[in-house]
């Protein structure tokens, strides 16, 4: 597969899960920056799921970055205002230069 660094445009910040306790004890989590790289964004698909009520629409994204050892599913990936769930993260071609990442838009954690 060949992948050319020029098609990587978009900045995307990496988030990473964390918790933290209140003053009563509680944990709560949340997701806070961890890193910001450059990466190409393709959409692939699209749905639209009637659940609890609710018309819900789900976007399956293919993000391209230089590989990263440290970019995980349970990542997500911040672009703007835009989340995007990671599904499952590929080493493409097995040479640990570039990763393939598949993403889901517009799903809740």
């Amino acid at each position: 597969m060949t992948v050319s660094i020029g098609s990587m445009r978009e900045q995307i910040t990496i988030q990473s899960l964390g918790t933290t306790r209140d003053t009563g004890g509680g944990i709560s989590s949340n997701y806070s920056d961890s890193q910001t790289i450059q990466a190409s964004i393709k959409p692939l698909n699209g749905k639209e799921v009637y659940k609890q009520g609710k018309l819900q629409d789900h976007v399956t994204h293919e993000i391209m970055i230089r590989f990263n050892s440290s970019v995980t599913a349970k990542n997500r990936i911040k672009l703007g205002s835009r989340f995007f769930n990671i599904r499952s993260v590929i080493n493409v071609d097995e040479r640990s230069r570039y990763m393939k990442i598949l993403a889901e838009e517009g799903v809740a954690t």
